[in-house]
């Protein structure tokens, strides 16, 4: 109950709205300089928010219910990764999201914050202190949404669809939607649908109330705020962000209809008929002004527009690629349905189940980590018994959060509104949060936001609680709870610290490769890995970089390539990309034997995927091994035929066996090929 820093009002204010701030700030934070920058910034950041927030006294706390669920899914968790093939790896969580023990710790401890700071206990200060960031937050997020929109690149990035703060532009509409669901409840209260409550029978107004529900919040910054995020999920041309975000009106719509209700119910006079129509006035308005803030965007960026209507060639095989991408996340489901295969085993898992349609139209090259749908996602992570209670749990958020919005609402809307308007955009953002992770993936940058309102939603206060807040003497288990809690925080943030630092020696290592200097490289990603020596994609990672470098037959790189690519396969033998970047390191450093036997293992992994199969059949033609080297080379072929690469292969393998002709075809048909392609 009681905080660890002393009892001062003054002290305990500034702690509380720092540790909100960085809470909230966390979502849009990242690491110039670093190769993954979007999520162990954003994590450490919100584990030092949650460490101060430990130092607080609350009398909230996360109900028992949820408790037992979260331990539950911990345990499925923990026993599907015993059974699997990289144990230590998944438990600790693989790239890019690293949703093991890191993650999830984090997930975890943004619904504590959730509670602790911003439950049942939070009184209006803190709610107003929470609706100020997100309304920074979200001005801010839109401002380099609005960038990038216009060209500009405040934040260098390679993907074809950037993601402003949060390094992907689904996740951008997410948070986006999110925002806007915290923002909107406040703003609809004091802008479109204004009420003074008043007791029947009652002549004067609550002096606490004063008719506005936006007490020492300036209208223009929840105004602003809220307008932001609509620019934000237009700017990132997200569907599942759009669907979330026209679900989350209408359902803000349902809600002030409820509220009303709930009020009359419980004798509150009726507005007058003046008051009525200044309501609708008002609502019409602000209305007509987000509708005309959307459609200018949608007229300004024709492009945004086009993705939205899925009418540009991407946007439309994204949703092909959706269709591939849950069958097989259901054949992984069905092969293991008791345990699935761990946290983060998915993305060694699903090479094996991907079809020949996945290679040809997206390529060999992509690592896939994750089902796209939350539900499959609990699924493959821990099979049916996780699935089923990711979906109770879900459900029983719901419910809970719907009482205690009812409860709310009817209790304390004549004396403090912020409550019950709190709850009701957390749980519209909790809506759009879910709706939008039927065709997305968890990551930090949605996750812990989404946590935390999770948190905020459902938290329950002891009976004998708030007597005991301000108590002195608190119990010796009590005290030492509190202080475990505190320490397990300090140190889960000093792990993300020096995971996030690590980034920078990789992005380092990365840009000293491409400058083909070997021997800089090998360093920076040896410091990299020293900072995480238990990330074996890291060391995957830089396996990967010194093959591109290989094949260009840089000195001394298919040697590094080799090295790191082993040492990430001790610890994730079923590492696709590990595997490909070993084999090239033989490859390149005359080791064709084992390049062979690498490849010929990989192969029946990956039967279907081209790029292994014609290595396979480009080593077997340095080997000598013609009539394999054709047949290997001839399947691939078949496997990408618009690839003119295989026919190269074949015109080179043909002209060493003496059959020039053949060569002849190979090599026009290998130009016709190029010729298509460019």
């Amino acid at each position: 109950m009681g905080g660890i820093i002393p009892a001062s009002r003054s002290k305990r204010a500034s702690v509380f709205r720092w540790a909100i701030w960085l809470g909230v700030v966390s979502t849009i934070v990242f690491l110039p300089g670093g190769l993954n920058r979007w999520v162990f910034p954003k994590e450490a950041i919100f584990a030092v928010a949650a460490l101060l927030a430990s130092l607080l006294p609350s009398a909230a706390r996360i109900p028992r219910w949820l408790w037992i669920g979260v331990s539950g899914g911990a345990i499925l968790l923990i026993g599907a990764t015993v059974q699997s093939h990289a144990p230590l790896a998944q438990l600790v969580g693989r790239w890019p999201r690293y949703e093991g023990l890191i993650t999830l710790s984090v997930y975890v401890m943004a619904l504590w914050f959730g509670s602790h700071l911003l439950g049942a206990t939070a009184g209006a200060d803190r709610i107003l202190i929470f609706r100020r960031a997100v309304s920074v937050a979200s001005i801010v997020l839109a401002a380099v949404s609005i960038a990038e929109a216009f060209g500009l690149e405040p934040i260098q990035t390679t993907a074809s669809r950037s993601g402003a703060l949060l390094g992907n532009a689904t996740d951008q509409g997410v948070v986006g939607v999110m925002f806007f669901a915290v923002l909107a409840v406040p703003v609809a209260r004091h802008w479109a649908f204004p009420d003074a409550p008043q007791a029947r029978g009652s002549g004067k107004k609550d002096a606490r109330n004063k008719g506005t529900p936006l007490p020492g919040l300036r209208p223009w910054l929840a105004l602003a705020g809220t307008a932001s995020a609509l620019v934000t999920v237009v700017i990132s041309a997200s569907r599942a962000a759009f669907l979330s975000l026209m679900l989350i009106i209408v359902a803000l719509i349902a809600l002030e209809l409820v509220r009303r209700r709930i009020l009359t119910n419980n004798g509150l006079r009726e507005l007058s008929r003046s008051t009525a129509r200044d309501k609708r006035t008002r609502a019409g308005l602000v209305g007509g002004i987000a509708l005309a803030s959307i459609g200018f965007v949608l007229l300004a960026f024709p492009l945004i527009t086009l993705r939205l209507f899925g009418l540009t060639p991407l946007s439309g095989r994204t949703i092909s690629d959706r269709g591939m991408i849950y069958r097989a996340a259901l054949d992984v489901g069905w092969r293991h349905p008791l345990t699935g295969v761990g946290p983060s085993g998915f993305v060694d898992a699903v090479p094996s189940f991907l079809g020949s349609n996945w290679y040809g139209t997206v390529g060999p090259n992509v690592t896939l980590d994750s089902p796209h749908n939350w539900i499959l996602q609990a699924l493959v992570a821990g099979g049916i018994p996780l699935a089923v209670l990711a979906l109770a749990l879900a459900v029983g958020v719901a419910m809970v959060g719907i009482l205690r919005w009812t409860r709310a609402v009817g209790v304390g809307s004549d004396l403090d509104r912020s409550r019950p308007d709190h709850l009701a955009g957390a749980g519209l953002a909790i809506l759009g949060f879910g709706v939008a992770l039927m065709t997305d993936f968890t990551s930090p940058g949605t996750t812990v936001f989404a946590a935390l309102l999770i948190g905020s939603l459902v938290s329950a206060t002891p009976r004998a609680a708030a007597g005991a807040l301000l108590r002195r003497g608190d119990p010796l288990w009590r005290q030492f709870g509190r202080m475990v809690r505190t320490i397990a925080f300090g140190g889960i943030a000093i792990l993300l610290i020096i995971a996030a630092a690590a980034e920078i020696p990789l992005q380092w290592g990365a840009d000293s490769a491409a400058a083909h200097d070997v021997t800089q490289a090998r360093s920076q990603f040896d410091t990299a890995l020293a900072l995480r020596p238990w990330d074996s994609d890291a060391a995957s990672i830089a396996g990967q970089l010194m093959a591109q470098q290989a094949e260009q037959q840089v000195p001394g790189a298919a040697d590094a390539a080799t090295v790191f690519a082993t040492r990430s396969l001790m610890a994730t033998p079923g590492s696709v990309q590990a595997a490909k970047a070993l084999a090239v390191g033989q490859q390149y450093s005359g080791h064709l034997a084992d390049a062979r036997a690498t490849l010929a293992a990989l192969k029946r992994k990956v039967p279907l995927d081209s790029g292994v199969v014609l290595r396979l059949g480009g080593v077997d033609v340095l080997l000598g091994n013609y009539p394999s080297a054709e047949t290997e080379l001839l399947q691939a072929t078949r496997l990408s035929p618009k690839d003119p690469a295989p026919w190269e292969a074949l015109a080179y393998l043909y002209g060493r066996t003496g059959d020039l002709s053949a060569a002849a075809a190979a090599t026009a048909h290998s130009k016709k090929l190029t010729l298509q392609v460019r």
